[in-house]
């Protein structure tokens, strides 16, 4: 039996143990089981494809994707199990993971995050954080994790806009002042980012490394160790991998969503020591034009080429595709 056909269609995606805290986003049926289906370890091509066509705009995605400039077609693509096999499993699982993903949260502009600033600023981590593990050599089910991880490392962000959207604009008032966004969250709001992210990847019904990773980075933010034994070695790396990959992309020019001005891009210093794991990937403008693709495909509002500074929306295809 296919992962798909066994996971259940009409169950809501809830805490393992119980009914999910109210104060979290509860995503649909069939964005749920989209959800489960994506972070099996057991997923295929097929699993892939049951997820989409039964979804139109994930349908979309995949055929902006395949049919971009980026991907440089030789043809139209009309069908989602052509675009799949254009773009290939592990960037198709990307895309609908970014798709599903931001289409939970996109409507959350009452709290005056730049949502697409924010955007960025997520896919920027979730790219960097693949390249590091490349370009470490870490195992591959790590390296396909890292860019999942680095792209809802905080997604509980947005679960607390959507628990209080104007309480959020005093949140970004003060950090505007300085003031550390988790410090100003906790401050405000009583949470932060990172432990409510860690509640959503429970709830999301993540699969390992995914939530120990989640648990990991809000140990970390919070200044607690976890036991050496309460927590895969795995995730530990992961959670100083991502870490890494938000300071990295902060050097970048990448902005959280919080600041009034328009970001600006600025090169890595050669003498940085992640010089050489962007590099691999073509540096800066590759990693940018990867973005790029991203916004394009799950439904970016704000193309990234109309940004000072940014490639070319015509530049040949980021280095993500099957062939």
């Amino acid at each position: 039996m296919r992962l798909s056909d066994a996971i259940a269609d009409d169950q809501p995606m809830t805490m393992h143990n119980g009914v999910a805290p109210a104060e979290l986003p509860v995503l649909p049926m069939l964005k749920g089981r989209g959800m489960a289906v994506l972070w099996s370890p057991n997923a295929d091509l097929r699993d892939l494809l049951s997820i989409v066509e039964g979804d139109p705009g994930l349908t979309a995605s995949v055929l902006r994707a395949a049919n971009s400039s980026f991907s440089a077609p030789t043809g139209p693509i009309r069908t989602a199990a052509v675009a799949l096999d254009r773009i290939g499993a592990d960037a198709t699982q990307q895309i609908v993971t970014a798709a599903l993903t931001r289409s939970e949260f996109e409507h959350l502009t009452r709290s005056d995050l730049h949502f697409d600033d924010f955007w960025s600023w997520q896919l920027a981590v979730a790219l960097l954080a693949e390249a590091f593990c490349l370009h470490d050599g870490r195992p591959a089910d790590e390296v396909e994790a890292a860019f999942t991880i680095g792209l809802l490392h905080q997604v509980g962000r947005l679960s607390l806009i959507a628990r209080s959207p104007d309480q959020y604009r005093e949140v970004l008032a003060l950090v505007n002042t300085g003031v550390d966004p988790i410090e100003a969250e906790w401050q405000l709001l009583g949470d932060d980012a990172a432990h409510v992210t860690a509640q959503v990847g429970t709830h999301w019904g993540f699969f390992e490394p995914l939530p120990s990773t989640f648990t990991a980075l809000a140990n970390s933010t919070a200044g607690t160790l976890p036991t050496a034994d309460s927590t895969p070695a795995a995730a530990h790396g992961l959670a100083a991998i991502v870490r890494e990959a938000r300071s990295v992309a902060a050097t970048l020019g990448f902005d959280e969503g919080y600041s009034l001005n328009v970001p600006v891009r600025t090169p890595l210093p050669v003498t940085h020591p992640r010089y050489a794991a962007l590099a691999a990937i073509g540096g800066l403008d590759e990693l940018v034009r990867q973005i790029q693709w991203f916004h394009q495909a799950s439904g970016g509002r704000t193309p990234l080429s109309l940004r000072p500074g940014a490639p070319d929306a015509s530049a040949p295809s980021p280095d993500r595709l099957a062939g």
